[in-house]
């Protein structure tokens, strides 16, 4: 025997350790089970199913098993508008009102664009008691609770991703085609594509056959998430899909196969607001960069599962997980895994450096903080990150950054222009760990937004 032949291939490599990476993701965030199919190249790198898909009973989770795909079911309901775009039955700059008769005059201004780019202002319905993801409820009940609120912020303004949105535009393609959204996206998709194991559940009944159970983690233990509500127009998401029928949609949808080309490139660019900022989303997928490689994902997050489609053009990789646990980051989930795959994807060390304006970290310390201790009026925030963090979602995030009333010290890394503002980034310490942070601060000094990430350097 040679040494040559003592040598494993690149690739199972990469498989060992993709098993290693999701086992210790499914263990660190109690994941019962997990769907994973890689592909690389156009051709299957790895199908897998790890854990269980019920965890009272054992059952081995299996590839084939259908999970709730929440919110990347936004991907099928932008594909149906923009082909009534391309048919010239609708415009994207016309207003919505033009099209629902009964839109509230308060929303008028309203366009079809911002809807499927998130820009509307309008609140989150699934956080509104009555009409969320726990409740059944009919569609005259949704519009009588809705339609009687007030935008979050003015529309155009800024980005801020909203299940309304998406149920407008389900409304939009049931008033132009005349038949109710789960009859056009079966017809139109799921039966035209072969998506023979993408449904949508029933109100008073079991979940689709070979489904999942869906848990959320509380207390900790398991708890099984029943069944859930059921939405009378559910254009925001909540099918039941498998890894498979998510890589043949996607893969479809791509290929030109259910709008142009030209199109997919426009649903898959980041738009912009009325600023001139750039956002994370298009028209129904969401946009990343990882590296400066662009990263199309669209995750999903609904009641007891969690999943994503998260490809990586340049590198021609496309994942495809769903798992039975709420909530999980998907989109993040994928990036570790092609992380694994390609090093043109593995962060670069970030290196701590001469702090070039440190009164201004001072008071970007000082808003940190101020995040950290839920003071979303803060004078140091441009007023639309107190826009945006007055919204329900905004306040979803408030806890995250809550131990950031903690930070000790911030270390400067790095800054570089993200017209019309800056980005400044840092190593931050706290009471216990350190972390990444970006600041997107205006010319002003305002900041505009806060993100940030695992101290990848420091363990």
């Amino acid at each position: 025997m040679t040494l040559a032949s003592l040598v494993l291939p690149l690739s199972v490599l990469q498989k060992d350790a993709i098993d290693q990476y999701v086992e210790s993701e499914m263990a660190r965030q109690h994941i019962p089970g997990l769907a994973l199919l890689i592909v690389k190249d156009g051709k299957t790198f790895k199908e897998q199913a790890y854990g269980v898909s019920n965890d009272e009973k054992k059952t081995p989770t299996q590839v084939t098993d259908r999970f709730d795909i929440g919110s990347i079911g936004k991907t099928y309901t932008a594909a149906l508008i923009m082909q009534l775009v391309e048919q010239t039955k609708i415009k994207l700059d016309q207003k919505v009102k033009d099209i629902l008769p009964d839109f509230p005059d308060k929303w008028k201004d309203i366009t079809v664009h911002q809807l499927i780019s998130h820009q509307s202002g309008l609140p989150d319905y699934a956080l509104v008691p009555g009409v969320g993801l726990m409740d059944t409820y009919d569609q005259q009940t949704w519009k009588d609770t809705m339609y009687k609120l007030d935008l979050d912020f003015p529309s155009g303004r800024m980005y801020q991703y909203s299940n309304t949105n998406f149920v407008i535009l389900g409304l939009i393609l049931e008033k132009i085609i005349g038949k109710p959204y789960r009859e056009i996206a079966t017809e139109q998709i799921f039966k035209r594509l072969g998506l023979n194991d993408t449904g949508f559940k029933e109100a008073g009944k079991p979940l689709p056959e070979r489904s999942a159970t869906g848990y959320f983690f509380i207390d900790g233990k398991l708890q099984d998430a029943g069944t859930g509500g059921v939405s009378p127009t559910p254009s925001d998401g909540g099918e039941f899909s498998t890894v498979d029928d998510l890589r043949k949609w996607t893969e479809e949808f791509e290929a030109g196969k259910v709008v142009r080309r030209s199109t997919v490139r426009f649903m898959q660019t980041a738009s912009l607001v009325t600023s001139g900022r750039k956002t994370g989303y298009g028209a129904g997928w969401m946009t990343n960069s990882i590296e400066g490689s662009p990263q199309i994902t669209h995750g999903g997050n609904s009641v007891g599962f969690s999943g994503t489609i998260s490809t990586f053009p340049k590198q021609r990789i496309e994942i495809y997980m769903l798992c039975n646990l709420y909530p999980v980051g998907g989109d993040g989930f994928a990036a570790g895994i092609a992380r694994i795959m390609d090093p043109s994807l593995v962060r670069k060390p970030q290196i701590s450096t001469t702090d070039p304006n440190p009164k201004e970290t001072e008071e970007l310390m000082a808003g940190l903080i101020d995040l950290g201790k839920g003071d979303i009026k803060s004078p140091r925030f441009h007023e639309d990150m107190q826009l945006r963090l007055a919204t329900g979602r905004g306040r979803m995030v408030l806890p995250t950054f809550a131990n950031c009333v903690n930070t000790k010290k911030m270390e400067f890394i790095s800054s570089h222009p993200e017209k019309p503002d800056t980005v400044l980034r840092y190593r931050v310490y706290d009471d216990k760990t350190t972390w990444i942070v970006d600041f997107q601060v205006t010319e002003d000094g305002k900041i505009y937004s806060i993100a940030r990430t695992a101290d990848l350097d420091k363990k």
